[in-house]
């Protein structure tokens, strides 16, 4: 859009032929030429760049969120958000010294 604005593609009617319109003008001007209303095509042409956008904003934000850094982002912001019952932490003597050893053990060799 921008692109078009500045060389100058907004008016077909200044060339030989409509296809050499900017892309952002084709389907106002299709409209134009066939409804005599170019404002529906204008329209189509403004919701179609908005839900793209939005489109790419949602992709961009689950890639980022869940598989950028193998999801580390995500365990981030549930650790930053969590309420405290979601978390366990054992007390001190809750559990013995062989099987914390145990367990941390068997999560290094999970990673």
């Amino acid at each position: 859009l921008i692109i078009d604005c500045i060389t100058g593609d907004t008016n077909p009617l200044l060339k030989s032929e409509w296809r050499n319109c900017g892309d952002a003008f084709k389907l106002y001007e299709i409209f134009d030429r066939k409804e005599n209303n170019g404002l529906v095509g204008a329209f189509l042409t403004i919701f179609i760049y908005f839900f793209l956008s939005f489109l790419s904003g949602v992709i961009f934000y689950m890639y980022y969120l869940r598989i950028h850094l193998n999801g580390r982002l995500l365990d981030i912001f549930v650790r930053l958000t969590g309420k405290n019952e979601d978390f366990f932490v054992p007390h001190d003597l809750e559990i013995s010294h062989a099987e914390l050893d145990f367990i941390v053990t068997k999560a290094e060799q999970w990673r």
